[in-house]
């Protein structure tokens, strides 16, 4: 890549992230992880911009571009610590799910001594040199005795943030279409490192970077459409095209529905308030998923229905595969409750049906497993009175 094309590419990821970083910042959701995620492209915005006017004034005679190539310099190499610090952070909140809340204080403050070492050093080279020099007489920049501080602080923060992805990874953290998001992340950034080695002015890592977000905000922005925001499963409309892609394909043989119902949970929104009850449903929605993942993985679909109604549609190959998840995810239930880790019990009332010979509607299965559902909940309340 020339320096024009170098300086074009700078420009558009500009545009594009001074755009997203727009639509964030006005929006009226300003969770924390949202705001992290603004600061992070606002941040790399400054990256960009920096390395954009640094490469364009680096041996262009005159005074200002002299003090916009020290300038620029200075800003670049103070902020990148930062800004991989960021990715990091972000892609920590991002693994460890945590919503709404600060990250722990380890995550937050041990990173910020090399953080702050790199900013002060960069910003006092414009006298000292420490870490980049520029000739008043050919306004070429080189690079000072303390140069390899800036990519030993950068470059730790990437590797430790590739390192967790691909943990994250191995452990199927991830669905398939944001595998391919963050693998593509750690090859763009390798293959980025591996250009500045070669050609250091480019610093074509900040642009692997900007694609990198570029592409996470996209899914992000899927997800909202497809996903159950508080519980972060998929929702209502994800479900309904789904078993409606079933049936239009004909790939209802062998399809079992299961709808799940949170017992007398209008209990506990009522004596323990309304956040306790958003938090049962989200613990409801993890043990779900994870006896879903356990027991069959992709051929097990999982959504919210609505309120504390969940839907399971599962193709499997027979009836007993079908009750033994059943089964097991009594028995999750059963082991929560066990460790008392609430003082109120989670108990569903599960209805099941199998699609039947002839059986054209979706919504035929859906009213076959409410009354499974409404017959199971009925004896649930007998039990416990």
């Amino acid at each position: 890549m020339g320096k024009f094309g170098f300086l074009e590419a700078n420009a558009v990821c500009l545009i594009i992230l001074g755009f997203i970083v727009f639509e964030i910042r006005t929006r009226a959701d300003q969770r924390f992880e949202n705001i992290l995620f603004s600061s992070l492209l606002s941040t790399v915005c400054i990256m960009l911009l920096s390395a954009s006017f640094r490469l364009a004034c680096d041996g262009v005679a005159g005074t200002f571009c002299y003090w916009a190539n020290v300038i620029s310099s200075a800003v670049f190499y103070a902020v990148s610590g930062y800004a991989s610090a960021l990715w990091l952070l972000f892609l920590a909140m991002e693994s460890w799910n945590i919503k709404k809340k600060r990250p722990p204080l380890p995550l937050r403050y041990l990173p910020v001594l090399p953080i702050l070492f790199l900013a002060v050093i960069s910003l006092c080279s414009i006298w000292t040199g420490w870490v980049f020099s520029v000739s008043p007489d050919t306004n070429i920049r080189t690079h000072g005795p303390l140069h390899l501080v800036e990519p030993l602080v950068t470059y730790t923060f990437f590797v430790a943030s590739a390192i967790l992805l691909v943990v994250k990874i191995a452990r199927r953290r991830f669905a398939r279409g944001e595998i391919h998001v963050r693998v593509l992340f750690i090859i763009l950034q390798a293959a980025s490192g591996l250009v500045h080695a070669v050609v250091p002015s480019t610093s074509t890592v900040w642009l692997a970077l900007s694609i990198s977000l570029i592409l996470l905000y996209i899914e992000m922005q899927t997800k909202q459409i497809s996903q159950d925001g508080l519980t972060g499963i998929n929702n209502r409309r994800s479900f309904d095209n789904y078993l409606s892609m079933l049936f239009r394909e004909d790939r209802k043989d062998g399809l079992f529905l299961m709808m799940c119902d949170v017992d007398l949970f209008k209990t506990i929104n009522d004596r323990y308030g309304h956040i306790e009850g958003d938090e049962a449903l989200c613990t409801t929605a993890r043990i779900l998923k994870e006896q879903c993942h356990h027991h069959g993985g992709r051929g097990v679909y999982l959504s919210r229905y609505g309120g504390d109604e969940f839907a399971i549609v599962c193709s499997l190959e027979t009836d007993e595969s079908m009750l033994q998840l059943k089964q097991n995810l009594e028995a999750a239930f059963r082991a929560y409750n066990d460790s008392k880790e609430k003082p109120y019990k989670l108990q569903l009332s599960i209805g099941l049906a199998k699609t039947e010979p002839g059986m054209q509607d979706m919504r035929a299965l859906i009213m076959k497993a409410d009354a499974a559902l409404y017959e199971e909940k009925k004896q649930h309340h007998q039990a416990a009175r």
